[in-house]
C-alpha cells in the first residue's frame, strides 16, 4: 500500500477575486472541481487511501464532495504556516512507508501521475517551467536526478517546476527541520516567513539523491485567476477531442433541423432544438436545453440543468457550469462560467466568472485595449502582466451588475459585490462592495417655442 496526501491548506490569496468563498482547490475546471478531478485521476490506477489536509473552514465542503468515495479522508487544520506543516500534519494519519504527495491546486496528466506512483522513493515529477522562473518554486533536473531547487529566482537558471513527490516516511525528519525562510535565496531577493515542502526537500537533497521524472501531457499550477482560464481551455480541447460522433443519453434528442458539424455527447434528458448550430465538439450534462437559434462556435462543455437559447452564442474553449442561463442574444466569448450564472439580453462576457453571478441586461466587456497591449494586474502588491486571459474579466461569487455595465480588460470584481448600471469597471473592486454611478442632471423647459412657434 502507498497512501496519498493532497495538500489543500492554502488560502489562495493570489486568486482574487476567487479567494473569498471556499478553497481554490474546489474551483471547477471543465465543470469538475479541481480536487475532485485529481482524485478521479488517482482512482483510475489505485484504490489506496487518499488523505486531504485542509483548513477547518474548507473541510466541510471538501468532505461533502467525496461523501460517496471510498477511502478518501479529509483532515482539518485550524491553521498552517506552509506546505511543510500541512504535510507534517498529514503524515500523522498514514501508515505506509512511502507516500505520494500532491498539491491540491495543480492539474497533472494522468499517465504522468501513474509513472510517479510507480516510482521508487524519493522521486519528483518535473515539467518545464511555465512562464518566468521568478513566479514559481522551481528546480534543475540533470541526468535523471534533481540537482537544485530555487524559489522565485531571477534569471533563467531554474528550468522546471515540481508537480508531485514520492517520499519515504523518513522524510518526516526533514519536515521537522524545515527552515522558516527558503534556503539558497540570491542576494537582493526576498522570501516570506513560511515553511515550504520544497524548502525541506532542498536541504534533504544535499545528502540524499532524488530521482527527477519528466512529466508529459497537461500540467497547470493554479496560482492566479487567469490560470483557471488557461487550464480550463486546455481541458475543454482535450475532453472534446475524445468525443464520438453522437452519444445520446436516455431521453435526450437532437432536432432534425439543427445544424451539427462536430461531435456531440448529451446527458440524460438534454435536448438540442430547432435552428441550433454546433460548429465544434460539444459535451453536455443532464437536463440541459440548447434551443431556438443558439450557436456553439467551437469545442464547448456545458453542465447540467443549463439553458442556452434564443440566439445566444458560446465560443470555443469555454465551459458553462450547472444551472446556468445564457439566452436572448447573449455571447460568451470564452473562459469559465461557474454554477448558477445568468448572462442574458445582449450581454457579452469573456473571462472567469464565479458562482451565483447575475449580469444585468447589456453588460458587456472589452477584450482588447486601445494600445493592443495587456493590462497590468497587481497580485499581493506585485505588478504582473499575464499573457493568455490577461484581457479577460474576473468576477467573484455572489456578485451582480446593473443594466449596461461595461467591464474593461483585466478588471476584477470581488465576491459579494453589486455594480450599478452604466458603470465603466476598471481595475479592482474589493469584496463586499457596492459601486454606483452618481449622475449630475440638468433639466430645463422645452417645447414648440424653442422652434420659433
Amino acid at each position: 500500500m502507498r497512501e496519498i496526501i493532497i495538500l489543500a491548506g492554502g488560502r489562495g490569496s493570489k486568486m482574487f477575486p476567487f479567494d473569498k468563498v471556499g478553497s481554490k482547490t474546489m474551483r471547477p475546471l471543465g465543470n469538475r472541481p479541481l480536487l475532485v478531478r485529481m482524485v478521479d485521476t488517482l482512482r483510475s490506477f489505485t484504490g489506496d487511501p487518499v488523505h486531504i489536509v485542509t483548513l477547518e473552514e474548507f473541510a466541510g465542503t471538501i468532505a461533502a464532495a467525496f461523501a460517496d468515495y471510498g477511502a478518501v479522508f479529509v483532515h482539518p487544520l485550524q491553521e498552517t504556516n506552509g506546505s511543510a506543516e500541512t504535510l507534517l500534519a498529514g503524515l500523522g494519519h498514514i501508515e505506509s512507508e512511502t507516500f505520494l504527495v500532491l498539491h491540491g491546486d495543480t492539474l497533472v496528466d494522468g499517465e504522468s501521475l501513474r509513472t510517479l506512483w510507480n516510482a521508487a522513493a524519493p522521486s519528483v515529477l518535473v515539467y518545464p517551467v511555465q512562464g518566468s522562473p521568478s513566479d514559481w518554486i522551481c528546480c534543475i533536473p540533470e541526468d535523471g536526478r534533481l540537482k537544485e531547487i530555487g524559489a522565485h529566482h531571477r534569471g533563467s537558471a531554474m528550468t522546471h517546476q515540481m508537480a508531485g513527490f514520492v517520499l519515504p516516511r523518513s522524510f518526516r525528519t526533514a519536515l521537522l527541520y524545515t527552515p522558516e525562510y527558503f534556503p539558497g535565496m540570491k542576494a537582493g531577493e526576498g522570501a516570506p516567513r513560511e515553511r515550504y515542502l520544497e524548502a525541506a526537500l532542498s536541504l534533504y537533497l544535499a545528502k540524499n539523491p532524488v530521482a527527477a521524472l519528466p512529466g508529459r501531457g497537461l500540467f497547470f499550477d493554479i496560482d492566479k485567476p487567469w490560470h483557471l482560464g488557461e487550464a480550463n481551455r486546455a481541458l475543454v480541447e482535450q475532453e472534446c477531442a475524445g468525443l464520438g460522433t453522437a452519444e445520446l443519453g436516455e431521453g435526450s434528442s437532437i432536432d432534425a433541423a439543427a445544424d451539427i458539424r462536430g461531435s456531440v455527447r448529451l446527458g440524460r434528458n438534454s435536448r438540442i432544438g430547432k435552428g441550433v448550430s454546433v460548429r465544434g465538439s460539444l459535451a453536455v450534462g443532464d437536463n440541459t436545453l440548447i434551443d431556438n437559434g443558439a450557436v456553439i462556435a467551437g469545442n464547448v462543455l456545458l453542465g447540467s440543468n443549463t439553458r442556452v437559447t434564443d440566439y445566444a452564442k458560446i465560443h470555443g474553449g469555454s465551459s458553462v457550469g450547472n444551472h446556468c442561463v445564457v439566452d436572448h442574444c447573449a455571447e460568451f466569448l470564452g473562459g469559465i462560467l461557474m454554477d448558477r450564472v445568468y448572462l442574458s439580453h445582449y450581454g457579452e462576457i469573456y473571462g472567469v466568472v464565479g458562482t451565483c453571478v447575475d449580469f444585468g441586461a447589456g453588460t458587456v466587456c472589452g477584450t482588447l485595449r486601445f494600445d493592443d497591449g495587456l493590462p497590468d494586474i497587481r497580485i499581493n502588491g506585485r505588478r504582473e502582466r499575464p499573457g493568455s486571459f490577461g484581457c479577460g474579466s474576473f468576477v467573484g461569487d455572489y456578485s451582480r451588475t446593473g443594466v449596461g455595465t461595461m467591464l474593461m480588460p483585466g478588471c476584477r470584481i470581488g465576491a459579494y459585490c453589486a455594480v450599478g448600471p452604466g458603470l465603466i469597471v476598471q481595475g479592482d473592486y474589493a469584496h463586499n462592495t457596492i459601486t454606483r454611478l452618481v449622475q449630475q442632471v440638468e433639466q430645463k423647459t422645452w417645447g414648440p417655442e424653442r422652434y420659433g412657434w
